[in-house]
């Protein structure tokens, strides 16, 4: 490579690669801190309000090629903002998943969080959002994630909210989805000790690839989630709980010992009689 295509792919990554916007000056500050540590020189991170912008007019220049995002979890916005979506909702994370959609270019990628409300409410906004989502893009992914991925977005403490994962292109219809259920390895929980690693998704990646079905990996046609009113929650087809049996040993003590009590409460009821 020469050194004159060099510098253009240089100017490229530090100017023309990596774009977003936070609300909170914190969150946005580390944000920038984060890039600069890491070589980029002057992110074009801003300190505003994703909702402000008017989507139902976006530049071609303001749209994008990939989009990574995890949208605010159960935030409150000014109703004036919210106007701006052509539906009504309060819904900050379906607010978010529209966003995306409307900023990617033709052919753009996205990779968002979702909450399982957002997947399975089927009225309103959520099923005009999911409508237009699977008709004019292609949603191809889904990976089921547990509770306590997302352990520190929850301002009440406990282990989280169910999330997903949803992966998505833009011009494409959606003609079949490809669902994957994560579960912990060696049985453990997330929590805050214990987050999501990277090689924890190894398999969803590999079973992606080949589109392979699995134990926890199916693919489900789009003709059946609009049977089920734009449904997208993953409900895991291949899963077989495992039924413990007690052994006849036990069942036939606890047996003798409820027909013993049931014995001494007859003759108690007899001498009273």
């Amino acid at each position: 490579m020469g050194s004159t295509s060099t510098l253009k792919d240089h100017e490229i990554l530090q100017e023309k690669t990596f774009y977003g916007q936070e609300v909170k000056p914190l969150p946005h500050l580390i944000a920038i801190m984060n890039l600069m540590l890491h070589g980029v020189e002057s992110p074009n991170i801003v300190l505003k309000n994703t909702f402000e912008e008017n989507l139902r007019s976006i530049p071609e220049d303001k749209r994008f090629e990939i989009i990574l995002t995890n949208p605010p979890f159960g935030g409150e916005e000014e109703k004036r903002l919210l106007a701006n979506l052509p539906f009504k909702t309060s819904d900050t994370e379906l607010a978010g998943l529209y966003y995306c959609m409307r900023k990617l270019k033709v052919k753009g990628r996205c990779g968002i969080v979702q909450p399982e409300g957002v997947l399975f409410r089927t009225g309103g906004a959520y099923k005009q959002v999911k409508k237009e989502l699977l008709a004019n893009y292609n949603l191809h992914t889904i990976i089921s994630l547990p509770s306590g991925v997302f352990v520190c977005v929850s301002p009440k403490g406990g282990s989280g909210p169910k999330t997903n994962l949803l992966f998505f292109e833009k011009g494409i219809p959606t003609k079949e989805i490809c669902y994957y259920e994560l579960t912990p390895p060696n049985g453990k929980n997330y929590t805050r000790n214990n987050s999501i690693k990277d090689e924890d998704l190894e398999d969803a990646f590999k079973k992606w690839q080949k589109r392979e079905i699995s134990g926890n990996s199916w693919i489900v046609k789009v003709e059946d989630i609009i049977k089920r009113d734009y449904d997208l929650s993953g409900k895991n087809p291949n899963k077989i709980k495992g039924i413990i049996y007690r052994k006849p040993t036990e069942l036939t003590k606890d047996t003798l010992d409820k027909e013993e009590k049931i014995q001494k409460i007859l003759k108690e009821i007899e001498k009273i009689l």
